[in-house]
């Protein structure tokens, strides 16, 4: 907020027509009036990580926000004329049929407040995290291949790699459904696929061209 102050009353967002973006959590004491500062700081674009669209969920995630917090915001964000992004991961623990369809309903409930999905992407274990530790990397002795992403943990059994797999399929299919742009979709046969065409895409020198800023 003070950063924002600041470049306001320097007048450089009108001088120059700075503009810039960045990655938010859904606070919900991100307000209009905070947001509208922002904005006239030059912010264009803010990327919420969401992740899950059910309270059980955000909970298990230790995100401190609820659903009605990310709806309030997306839509004041929307109203400040900021372009609202978020991302979006299938398969935390914890998160069953029943968490999954809330995330679901709730985005078919305000997607009109989302301008895109930055990130989709089914949960991969990164290593030494606190969810690396408690998964099953072996069976007595049998090795769990590609258990990073086949990951199983003891008190959420029923969370199988197939389920997460069908889970982003079908999310995925209400994304598209929704006309929501998606700028990575990282489901794992896929991810490295879309790696390599944009490593193949010959450099424009312009290092905004990607940027939906103005």
């Amino acid at each position: 907020k003070t950063l924002a102050q600041l470049l306001v009353r320097s007048d450089l967002p009108e001088k120059y027509q700075l503009t810039w973006r960045g990655q938010a959590l859904a606070r919900g004491d991100m307000d209009a009036g905070y947001l509208k500062l922002l904005k006239a700081s030059g912010c264009c674009s803010l990327t919420y990580g969401v992740e899950s669209l059910s309270d059980k969920v955000l909970l298990a995630m230790h995100k401190n926000i609820t659903v009605a917090d990310i709806e309030s915001v997306l839509k004041a964000t929307r109203a400040a004329g900021i372009v609202p992004q978020i991302n979006l991961i299938v398969g935390y623990p914890g998160e069953g049929e029943k968490e999954f369809q809330e995330t679901i309903e709730n985005l078919k409930r305000f997607g009109q407040y989302i301008d895109r999905v930055s990130s989709f992407s089914m949960l991969t274990m990164t290593y030494g995290s606190p969810l690396f530790r408690k998964a099953w990397r072996s069976k007595g002795t049998q090795e769990v291949m590609e258990w990073h992403r086949r990951w199983v943990l003891e008190e959420d059994p029923d969370n199988t790699f197939e389920v997460r797999d069908e889970r982003f399929k079908r999310l995925q299919t209400v994304v598209e459904g929704l006309g929501l742009p998606t700028l990575a979709a990282q489901h794992y046969e896929d991810a490295f696929a879309q790696a390599q065409q944009e490593l193949a895409k010959p450099p424009t020198g312009n290092s905004g061209e990607n940027c939906e800023c103005g």
